[in-house]
């Protein structure tokens, strides 16, 4: 049992054993078994056998309730959606800023307020402080970034929006919008909705369909796809929720680089 404590990677083992069932294509299944694990470890926590947060505790977010809430796009379909996104008069701006909320499953919300202050291009990490609205942190947990290993397309991308607004504080700066500093959140939704995905896909649909393609396409373990989200998992404590934001780093950077060259090899247009 203390070889599956939250702390000793539980979680992760009990989250890609639930991924493997649901790719199996009886996500049912792989939600029993996630309950029948947290009753035995709720009883195993009762009586001391083993420490720290129940390691099968219910998952906040799910792959498919996403799918089944939020309206989004298959990957068989991303060919004709990157040229839809080419052919559709939008601006620059909300078409680069389509192409990095796939890129860095990013909300909408977050990604108009990206700031050059907070990206580090020699370390190839963008870090969005906790308290970007959007960013949905809970109580507590405001002083927790959110930090996003940028791939290769996402750093061809910000190159695109430097030539543009590197003298403005942020990158989405757009002088259509007068009086904001940045491009409303909603210009992304709209872009979508001209290439005639209304209904049919969202901004945060494509957070979906990335998580989709990462855990089905790509084979990468749920909770590494978690972290991409920006999702805070583990005990709520300040010093744990610091070393819990720092978790997969590697992994995450391995899969958004895996996931933009899929991208780009489905279609989307970096240049």
């Amino acid at each position: 049992l203390v070889r599956l404590e939250w702390n000793n990677g539980g979680r992760e083992l009990l989250l890609d054993l639930k991924a493997s069932i649901e790719r199996r294509g009886a996500p049912d299944h792989a939600l029993r078994v996630l309950m029948v694990a947290r009753q035995m470890f709720d009883l195993a926590i009762d009586y001391g056998w083993m420490s720290g947060e129940n390691p099968a505790m219910k998952p906040r977010f799910s792959s498919r309730s996403m799918k089944e809430h939020q309206p989004t796009i298959s990957f068989n379909e991303l060919p004709e959606f990157f040229k839809r996104l080419e052919e559709t008069s939008i601006t620059p701006l909300s078409r680069i800023g389509v192409k990095l909320t796939m890129l860095t499953f990013s909300r909408a919300s977050a990604m108009v307020q990206m700031q050059w202050e907070h990206l580090d291009l020699a370390a190839k990490l963008w870090t969005i402080p906790g308290d970007t609205a959007g960013l949905k942190r809970g109580k507590g947990q405001e002083h927790i970034p959110h930090l996003v290993p940028l791939s290769k397309p996402s750093l061809a991308l910000i190159d695109q929006l430097w030539a543009m607004n590197s003298k403005r504080p942020y990158c989405f700066y757009s002088s259509y919008k007068s009086g904001n500093l940045h491009m409303s959140p909603s210009s992304i939704n709209n872009a979508l909705r001209k290439m005639g995905y209304c209904g049919v896909c969202t901004a945060h649909g494509l957070r979906a369909l990335g998580t989709t393609g990462g855990l089905e396409v790509l084979g990468f373990p749920y909770a590494v796809l978690e972290k991409c989200l920006g999702h805070i998992t583990g005990s709520k404590s300040k010093v744990q929720s610091a070393y819990d934001r720092a978790e997969f780093i590697p992994q995450r950077t391995e899969f958004l680089e895996l996931w933009g060259e899929t991208l780009v090899e489905n279609g989307m247009l970096i240049s």
